[in-house]
């Protein structure tokens, strides 16, 4: 079976469920591999990854992690926190950010150069339909990921995004 071959049948056993959902627990999987936080889900719009091309060269992600609904809002800042441990820990370098934006950048074994921001959002809801108003704070309880990968060596990533974007051809 060929690398492509197993990425086909992988995303097609995905299908079941959303490609962010059926991942053994893993943000991003086989692209930046974030382990998932006991108190986050891919819960409702979270569910969904999607990726585009950037105009310079290379190629983006996105997806968002829901804070649990039966948790209190509070804890959604805590998770944010506790995000940022896990990325320091994984070897991800702090590259700024402020209290809703942490920026980050890792260069893996093969030189792929990728820049990973998460953001806390409490002001709106991405993928999430219908729009709830801005003052439904309990509503409001996402972290979202946008990956970018830059450079030659981060083409090899480019069929994983495609699956867990749902683009299987």
């Amino acid at each position: 079976m060929t690398i492509r071959t197993g990425l086909m049948a992988g995303a097609m056993a995905l299908s079941i469920a959303t490609p962010a959902q059926a991942n053994n627990g893993t943000i991003l999987e086989g692209l930046v591999d974030i382990p998932r936080l006991s108190a986050t889900g891919p819960v409702d719009g979270c569910g969904k990854v999607t990726k585009g091309l950037i105009n310079s060269g290379g190629f983006l992600v996105f997806t968002c992690e829901k804070l649990l609904p039966y948790l209190p809002i509070s804890e959604h800042e805590v998770s944010f926190a506790n995000y940022q441990t896990v990325l320091a820990a994984d070897g991800w370098k702090r590259k700024g950010g402020n209290h809703k934006t942490a920026k980050y950048v890792k260069v893996d074994e093969f030189g792929c150069r990728t820049h990973l921001e998460m953001t806390l959002w409490t002001d709106r809801s991405m993928n999430e339909l219908p729009v709830r108003p801005a003052s439904d704070r309990e509503a409001h309880r996402q972290i979202v990921f946008k990956a970018k990968f830059y450079g030659a060596a981060c083409e090899r990533y480019y069929t994983v995004a495609e699956s867990l974007a749902g683009n299987y051809g």
